[in-house]
């Protein structure tokens, strides 16, 4: 099949387009900033530049397309949250997602599926309750973000006839992302527990995660929303003393809740949230994850990236 994949030049779409390259998909690349000449891309594929996405793409970028896989979105920690970064955080999402799905609509395009990004933050701040794909969603900030940011799957399957699949993320782990932040921290000795540590952190690791975007793509049966978490989510304590394990370094001094709210303000709530995160979807179809258990990610991450 040939896919789209819009986010693919960041982290977790690296990822994604080296595994569906090795699996014999084509790939159109659509980003915000195109690569100077010479700039290594994840692999042999097409690109299109798409720097303005509050206007849909050329329906050019649908050629002999068969999927799309839109990860794109501004990250939540990119800047401290104000009104007119929430904006940015919504349109990044939200309106990128419907300009892209306007652009297939023109291009009378016949799409089998479209996967669209989303977070474990649409279920709010829970404690010890344990989730699910089925659970009540949050009316927070985070909630309402990514409730509408599924909003442009469903629109995908009204306005095109897709399959619609919501993957809801949980905290990545890989060479980039969350654990290049933690690395140099803990190395200084400054990695401690965020709050309480009792709040759950449900995380999955890249390479698992990018294996479930591909199984839901072959799949033809799967739609709706999935939970993109390991089996086994961890407290904020038990993270940190397994990551400064990992590293062989001690555990620093804890953080205190208002230490991260006058660095993060508001992001602060959705840092210290608690989510104990079941893939319920993925275990009932048969999915198999390589990394179940942090222990074991972490050393396979840490012994394989340098610095």
């Amino acid at each position: 099949m040939k896919i789209l994949v819009t986010g693919a030049t960041g982290f977790i779409g690296r990822e994604l387009c080296r595994q569906l390259h090795r699996a014999g998909h084509s790939l159109a690349i659509l980003t915000r900033k195109a690569p100077p000449t010479g700039a290594a891309l994840p692999v042999p594929c097409e690109v299109y530049q798409w720097s303005d996405f509050t206007q849909p793409p050329g329906a050019d970028v649908f050629n002999d397309v068969d999927g799309v896989v839109h990860l794109m979105g501004e990250s939540l920690d990119a800047r401290r949250w104000n009104a007119k970064q929430k904006q940015v955080l919504r349109d990044s999402r939200i309106l990128s997602g419907m300009n892209l799905v306007a652009s297939a609509k023109r291009a009378n395009v016949r799409l089998k599926f479209w996967i669209g990004g989303s977070a474990i933050g649409i279920y709010g701040d829970r404690g010890d309750e344990h989730l699910t794909e089925q659970s009540p969603l949050a009316q927070d900030f985070l909630g309402q973000l990514c409730q509408e940011w599924e909003g442009t799957a469903d629109l995908a399957q009204d306005l095109l006839g897709c399959r619609a699949i919501k993957l809801r993320t949980g905290l990545v782990l890989g060479a980039g992302g969350l654990v290049a932040k933690l690395k140099p921290i803990f190395r200084l000795g400054l990695g401690g527990r965020l709050g309480s540590g009792e709040q759950w952190m449900s995380w999955i690791h890249v390479e698992d995660l990018v294996r479930m975007i591909h199984w839901a793509i072959e799949d033809a049966n799967l739609s709706g929303p999935i939970n993109g978490v390991s089996l086994n989510p961890v407290t904020n304590r038990d993270f940190t003393e397994k990551f400064a394990e990992a590293l062989k370094v001690r555990v620093g001094p804890p953080v205190p809740r208002f230490a991260l709210e006058l660095v993060q303000g508001e992001f602060a709530s959705a840092i210290l949230a608690s989510q104990r995160v079941a893939p319920e979807v993925a275990i009932k179809s048969g999915f198999r994850f390589q990394f179940p258990a942090l222990p074991s990610a972490l050393r396979t991450l840490l012994s394989t990236v340098n610095g």
